[in-house]
């Protein structure tokens, strides 16, 4: 049956084809005969490259306006009055539908009109203002956002007064002010919103305000305090990311002590914690101030040092599990090797001594002798130069004379027991006490010119 319908449909087809072209050739014939008339074409038939004129297509009215009011000279004059009535009506509007129906009236002016610069600065603070001070009515807020950036995309310069400093918002009677905070700031605050409406628009906004004045745009986005200092939260977290990755974990460590990141920022990180020069009075040993003592440790210094704990030194076994076990062991193997290749980083180690030395806190001091007590720790060659470690911030002196005044002065303090561990590391070579002995109270050399 499938077979008989096939053929069927195939004979109607071929049948239809034929009586078409004979069909075809009729009219084609009788088009050719004199005093005959042709028979229109279809919408088919390819046109007649003879007698053919160009159809002049007229642009429906909606793409017409569009056009005419895309063109700077094709806009509209608009009376200053109008414009501040407009504005004003936006402003002062009481209930949301008769906001809304501002916020349009204002979106079809900046779209159709010419508008003055000065109605440019009269509309900016207005529609600040509203975008933090209205209720939180998503269609609203992404009109306003809208019809800002109509703003900035018309004239530009708006950008450089999107990014001063303070904005003056004045009243209608011209008598009352007061300033509106930084706009930028203002706007980057809506990229928090809960809706992605008002996210989106918003990210538009920042970016024509970019492209509009991009000099003032990355100063303004680069003046800021984040990043300048040891206790960043972006420094912070991204040290914590790495004595994470390092801790327990010798081939992390391997990695890290292969790069230049050590030898080259960790001086500037130490550096960073000790005082500022012009902090008045600091003396080395501040543990007769209690509340100088007990001050709380800088997170990024501490973490700075923690790395460098890792990197040298071994974990309690307490704190591992089997597998960090079996590296731990491993690692005892190339502890010297270790100890050797951070004991070649002069930089690192002439901070760490300072830390120890002149550490703004006493948690400071402990933590950076523990580094220092790690290099020597059962290494003769180390021990030896732990005698050359020397302090350079105010007066020259040793680290281990320092450690000797607070092992003796300062005993039963935890800064004076960790000033202990150090000595007693160094105690076992007969050499290092010899040198102890003999010269360690002798002010150092100075540095080499």
């Amino acid at each position: 049956m499938i077979n008989i319908m096939k053929r069927f449909v195939e004979s109607s087809v071929s049948q239809a084809l034929h009586e078409g072209t004979q069909d075809g050739d009729s009219a084609a014939s009788s088009a050719t005969e004199p005093g005959t008339t042709s028979a229109p074409f279809s919408a088919l038939d390819p046109p007649r490259s003879n007698d053919r004129s160009t159809p002049q297509v007229a642009l429906p009215s909606r793409e017409r306006n569009a056009s005419s009011s895309s063109d700077p000279t094709m806009r509209r004059t608009v009376p200053k009055a109008d414009l501040v009535m407009a504005i004003e009506r936006f402003q002062y509007a009481m209930l949301l539908a008769e906001r809304k129906t501002a916020v349009t009236q204002l979106q079809k002016l900046w779209v159709e009109a010419d508008i003055p610069d000065d109605a440019h600065r009269l509309i900016i603070p207005v529609i600040l203002n509203a975008l933090v001070t209205d209720p939180r009515d998503t269609e609203l807020m992404e009109a306003m956002l809208e019809l800002m950036q109509s703003i900035v995309s018309t004239n530009p310069s708006n950008a450089s007064i999107l990014l001063q400093g303070d904005i003056v918002l004045i009243g209608s009677c011209h008598s009352q002010e007061h300033v509106e905070p930084h706009a930028l700031d203002t706007i980057l605050g809506l990229m928090q919103d809960p809706s992605p409406w008002i996210r989106g628009p918003t990210v538009q906004l920042i970016k024509k305000v970019q492209d509009g004045d991009s000099a003032s745009f990355a100063t303004h986005i680069l003046a800021c305090q984040e990043g300048h200092g040891l206790d960043s939260a972006v420094l912070v977290d991204c040290l914590h990311v790495i004595v994470n990755m390092v801790r327990n974990n010798t081939m992390s460590q391997s990695l890290l002590r292969e790069t230049p990141f050590v030898p080259v920022l960790f001086p500037l990180l130490l550096d960073a914690g000790l005082p500022s020069p012009d902090q008045p009075n600091h003396h080395p040993t501040p543990l007769e101030d209690d509340d100088e003592g007990n001050q709380p440790s800088s997170t990024g210094l501490r973490t700075t040092l923690d790395i460098l704990l890792c990197l040298v030194g071994p974990t309690p076994p307490e704190e591992l599990d089997e597998v960090a076990r079996r590296d731990q062991a491993k690692r005892q193997e190339e502890r010297s090797a270790v100890q050797a290749h951070l004991a070649q980083l002069p930089d690192v180690v002439a901070a760490v001594s300072e830390v120890a030395c002149h550490g703004v806190t006493e948690a400071d001091r402990i933590h950076a002798l523990q580094v220092l007590h790690l290099l020597c720790e059962d290494n003769d060659a180390h021990q030896l130069l732990a005698l050359t470690w020397t302090s350079m911030t105010t007066s020259p002196s040793y680290v281990l004379s320092m450690c000797l005044r607070l092992d003796v002065h300062h005993e039963e303090t935890p800064l004076g027991a960790s000033a202990r561990t150090l000595l007693d590391g160094v105690w076992h070579n007969d050499l290092a006490k010899i040198s102890i002995l003999q010269h360690i109270h002798a002010p150092p050399p100075p540095p080499l010119e």
